[in-house]
């Protein structure tokens, strides 16, 4: 078996804190509660209508949730400005802005999607998980130069098993910290539920994908353009009363209290229309199919922007043989060549024996290899 690609993965995760939730799942609201929500609803159109402003609102499974339970999805876990600024190496934009293009949506990119589904938080504050992995499934696409990879990172490690809780979320310092100390197994190793101690469910034996270092975007458009040139970041922003009630268009805040932070993905950014391009973690029934366009300086999404690096893993190829020992029967055997890979393998090709020429493997990652005696 001969390797013919040896791929490097050099990812540069963005991660952020905040706590944060998502609709779905519990009771539903008494009718106290929805006539308030129908006021509500109410006072955010005419909100809109007045300051003339370029987005719908309309009831969800995110605005219907209690008033309550949506503040308890909200919480904001930030350290000490003395902890913050020792943490800060700032990463600014290293091109002229005359080089950053106008436009930029990496669900659209070179004719490709390299982004992985929306996700659904539910009811737990642990939109920094999903958005830290939201971008690395991203990176692993777009560092392998292939839109198609399947990556499934489980957020529930990442967050449970780092000793964070749904009702109070997470720190983007102690989810980073976790990212380059301990790593992320796949989804299928803790699949994601929105609970606290999920940690004893996980699987033996699942391989981590690790970040080597973190570090803080500068807060301002042009190197925020510029990072995204590479990949799609996190970033936190301040959710107000009238954002659980958006379906559609470029988002400013027009009416409402502070709710909390939450923890999102800016995947582009569109200068004419004046906004970021913005993934959610609320499911897909929420806003534009789980996303969301955010006028540009619009509540903080803009100061608080994080990469994260990730070292190079080379591609590997191994080759085995079933049975591994045979012997010839009748002047005939079959023996089936199974060649497993990680990291990004584009061609493989294989031989039966050493005077054999080597031959693309076109289908799968198996080949049959047919022994006559003399």
């Amino acid at each position: 078996m001969k390797r013919l690609l040896t791929a490097m993965i050099a990812l540069a995760i963005a991660a952020f804190a905040a706590g944060c939730g998502g609709g779905g799942g519990g009771g539903g609201a008494d009718r106290g509660a929805i006539t308030n929500q129908n006021v509500e609803l109410a006072a955010v159109r005419d909100a809109i209508s007045a300051q003339n402003a370029q987005w719908t609102a309309a009831e969800n499974p995110i605005s219907q949730l209690p008033a309550a339970r949506r503040r308890l999805l909200n919480g904001d876990i930030e350290p000490s400005a003395a902890r913050e600024e020792a943490d800060r190496e700032t990463l600014r934009a290293a091109s002229d802005a005359a080089q950053i293009p106008a436009s930029l949506d990496w669900r659209n990119k070179n004719g490709a999607n390299w982004l992985t589904p929306v996700r659904n938080q539910q009811e737990c504050g642990s939109c920094v998980a999903h958005a830290s992995l939201g971008v690395t499934e991203a990176l692993i696409k777009i560092t392998n130069d292939n839109p198609n990879l399947d990556k499934d990172l489980s957020e529930s490690d990442l967050f449970s098993c780092g000793g964070a809780m749904c009702a109070t979320g997470w720190s983007k310092q102690a989810a980073a910290e976790r990212l380059k100390n301990t790593g992320v197994v796949e989804e299928a190793c803790l699949p994601y539920q929105p609970k606290d101690n999920m940690c004893a469910s996980k699987c033996v034996g699942g391989q981590a994908v690790k970040i080597t270092s973190w570090t803080t975007v500068a807060a301002d458009a042009a190197s925020i353009k510029a990072a995204l040139l590479q990949s799609p970041v996190a970033a936190s922003m301040d959710v107000y009363t009238d954002f659980y009630y958006y379906t559609g268009g470029v988002y400013k805040k027009v009416t409402g209290s502070k709710e909390g932070g939450h923890a999102v993905v800016i995947v582009g950014y569109n200068d004419e229309g004046g906004y970021w391009i913005v993934r959610n973690s609320w499911g897909a029934t929420w806003g534009e199919q789980g996303y969301v366009r955010i006028k540009y300086g619009e509540v903080n999404i803009e100061k608080k922007v994080i990469a994260f690096q990730m070292a190079g893993v080379p591609a590997t190829v191994t080759a085995s043989a079933a049975p591994a020992a045979a012997t010839i029967s009748g002047g005939h055997t079959a023996v089936t060549l199974t060649c497993a890979t990680t990291g990004t393998v584009t061609t493989l090709e294989g031989r039966c024996s050493a005077s054999d020429p080597w031959a693309a493997i076109s289908s799968g990652n198996s080949k049959s290899c047919d022994y006559t005696s003399p």
